[in-house]
């Protein structure tokens, strides 16, 4: 099982949800936990623009003002919803330095793949 988390610095802009897209086609993670998005709102279209046919449900959490926004993806074939969340808790030890979990990336999201992607990631 692979956790993606990754801020993404907006996602906003065509360009940037199609590099997410691409690198969710090319490393297949089981969970995408995407930080500042920076998106008021969020829709199926938006979902399905950055998942693919890999990440088909998520929920997310709108940004307010320019800043913040997350958005969590995951495969319905490896996972079930029982129970709507009241509360979105981000999980322990994701992104940290210390977690196990810790595969993401921050960085810009301009250039080439290889620069986007952090090296651990990339095939």
């Amino acid at each position: 099982m692979l956790i993606l988390p990754w801020n993404v610095k907006g996602l906003g802009k065509w360009e940037k949800r199609r590099v997410v897209r691409h690198l969710v086609e090319s490393v297949k993670p089981s969970i995408l936990f995407l930080q500042e998005t920076k998106l008021k709102q969020c829709n199926c279209k938006l979902i399905s623009s950055v998942g693919g046919f890999c990440l088909l449900n998520g929920v997310a959490v709108n940004a307010s003002g320019s800043s913040g926004g997350l958005l969590s993806l995951w495969n319905a074939d490896l996972f079930k919803v029982i129970k709507e969340p009241a509360v979105t808790l981000w999980p322990e030890g994701v992104g940290s330095s210390s977690g196990d979990a810790n595969l993401g990336g921050h960085g810009a999201t301009t250039g080439s793949m290889e620069e986007q992607i952090p090296p651990n990631l990339l095939p």
